[in-house]
């Protein structure tokens, strides 16, 4: 009987939490309670990092990352470039940025971009 109750349980928290309900939401379905403000899990999925996300930038060529980041709506500043600096964007690589691809950041914030000639 109790193994019953336990995988039915759990079987309503892995719904819950697919469903982005989270636990809270099994616990208040499964005991009739009120979840506790600001419970582990409460929040919607809606609520994740809305911000814009860094886009992959490493061994594209300048021009094209620096278009990128304009249409993801940050901005940047350029590393390297030789002693003549950057002429030419579409014959400089990026070979690091930072932050990383995947971070999301606010919009408007500049992305750091290191360039040589090839990585």
């Amino acid at each position: 009987m109790r193994h019953g109750i336990r995988r039915s349980l759990l079987a309503a928290i892995v719904a819950a939490v697919v469903a982005g309900g989270g636990v809270a939401a099994v616990l208040v379905s499964h005991h009739g309670a009120q979840a506790p403000a600001g419970a582990a899990g409460a929040a919607p999925a809606a609520s994740l990092d809305a911000r814009p996300t860094v886009p992959e930038l490493v061994q594209v060529r300048l021009d094209r990352a620096k278009q990128a980041l304009q249409t993801a709506g940050f901005g940047h500043r350029t590393h390297g470039g030789g002693l003549l600096g950057v002429l030419d964007e579409g014959n400089w690589v990026v070979c690091r940025s930072r932050p990383a691809a995947g971070t999301h950041l606010d919009a408007g914030t500049k992305v750091e971009l290191w360039v040589e000639r090839q990585c």
